[in-house]
């Protein structure tokens, strides 16, 4: 799995063990007496991957991992971020809306994360 943006390019040591991918619809109803409710559909909200995994690399340390990995990860938290080498529904452009990584203790150099993507039909980063 890899992630760019600008001229960077990070290409992920380990695939996501869950990836989630979640389409919602923006919905009202309306009550109707005695009768099922009148259902207003408005179109969708943006797209949500969520990818969690387990982050190590062998010969990598705790500094290496941060920096190469999660640290540039999180300086990307909302703004745009390209994936490929995942599922080709999914290799596209996201933005990046949470991000969380944990060490797991009693493993050296081993991390958890959970990455929140939104995708849209298009996409403005305020800066």
């Amino acid at each position: 799995m890899k992630f760019s943006w600008d001229s960077t390019e990070i290409t992920w040591p380990r695939n996501p063990k869950s990836i989630v991918f979640k389409g919602v619809s923006i919905t009202k109803s309306l009550t109707k007496p005695g009768g099922k409710a009148i259902l207003l559909s408005y179109g969708r909200k943006p797209d949500v991957l969520t990818l969690e995994g387990l982050l190590y690399e062998k010969g990598k340390s705790d500094s290496d991992l941060l920096n190469d990995y999660l640290l540039p990860m999180l300086g990307r938290l909302y703004k745009e971020v390209t994936i490929s080498e995942l599922d080709s529904n999914l290799n596209d452009t996201w933005l990046l809306t949470s991000f969380v990584y944990r060490k797991v203790g009693g493993y050296p150099n081993v991390y958890t994360y959970k990455m929140e993507f939104y995708r849209g039909s298009e996409h403005h980063v305020m800066e």
